[in-house]
């Protein structure tokens, strides 16, 4: 006993330990990146042809509109820029809405005047005054598909002069677009982006007449370094350019706008560049790129 106690007193039972709490093994969180929408591939697109634009001193503005899912990108939408030809599309929906009206017929015919010739692109100045009269019809024709310039003057002239074609742009709610009797006229983009979504959508034409321009612009024959070259052959490209003279390297307008049908939906496109120094295939591409983006777009995001 006496053993005993004195092994206690100097070699005490040690007390129980608490157990070693084991760590808890730690996830280290790594940041997903969000998914990569449509809009944003747009915009990434859109970004990297305006990269180019002030590679070359210009400015772009550019709008693309996916009708079928809403998803859209812009640049510059609201910076008011050279049309060019480009008005050449507000006067034929104006000429349409006027035959939708019965206050013109496609069949009538218009008789060109001296003060309509405008002797750059233009097949009706060149047959002046061989010929002096034409269907309505045939001038919009000429003038979407050719671009003619002596068509739009007499056409705009058939419509009373650009302040009341302007007037009537400003009772549908098309501020954003001001046309010119001679081809000078400024729009901005998110203008132009509206006026097509409009006349997709059948708010501007009855179908016989919005099918009419459709066909025009699809056969548009200006340009195909442009739009036309952002998309495979084939594609549907329903589209307006417009381009002005060069003066001191420096090009004021090179346009494309236009609606493409691409893997069954139909998309907005408005590319405006001004201002910009380089070659034309320099300056188509940079339209073409955002025709690209487009494509490139609706391919990776299927409805």
């Amino acid at each position: 006993m006496i053993a005993a106690f004195l092994l206690a007193q100097f070699f005490p039972t040690p007390a129980p330990q608490a157990p070693v709490p084991v760590p808890t093994p730690v996830t280290i969180q790594t940041a997903t990146p969000p998914p990569v929408s449509e809009r944003a591939m747009l915009s990434n697109g859109i970004d990297d042809a305006q990269a180019r634009a002030k590679n070359l001193g210009g400015t772009l503005g550019a709008v693309v509109i996916d009708l079928a899912t809403g998803s859209t990108a812009s640049v510059n939408a609201d910076e008011a820029m050279p049309m060019q030809s480009v008005q050449k599309l507000p006067i034929a929906i104006l000429v349409y809405r006027a035959i939708d009206a019965g206050t013109l017929q496609a069949s009538n015919e218009v008789t060109i005047e001296s003060q309509d010739i405008v002797q750059t692109v233009s097949d009706v100045a060149a047959n002046y005054p061989a010929r002096t009269n034409y269907a309505v019809s045939e001038l919009t024709t000429l003038m979407i598909e050719n671009s003619d310039n002596t068509a739009a003057k007499a056409l705009l002239r058939l419509l009373g002069g650009s302040d009341r074609a302007n007037a009537d742009l400003r009772a549908l709610g098309y501020d954003g677009i001001l046309l010119d009797p001679n081809d000078n006229g400024f729009a901005k983009p998110a203008a132009l982006g509206t006026l097509l979504s409009d006349l997709q959508n059948g708010k501007l034409l009855l179908r016989p007449s919005q099918t009419a321009v459709f066909q025009m612009l699809a056969k548009s024959t200006t340009f195909p370094g442009r739009l036309r070259a952002g998309f495979p052959a084939g594609t549907l490209v329903a589209h307006k350019t417009g381009t002005s003279g060069t003066s001191d390297g420096v090009t004021a307008a090179t346009n494309d706008v236009g609606i493409v049908n691409v893997f069954g939906r139909s998309v907005i496109i408005v590319a405006m560049l001004s201002d910009a120094r380089g070659d034309e295939p320099a300056r188509d591409a940079i339209i073409a790129a955002v025709g690209r983006a487009a494509y490139d777009a609706t391919r990776l995001f299927p409805i």
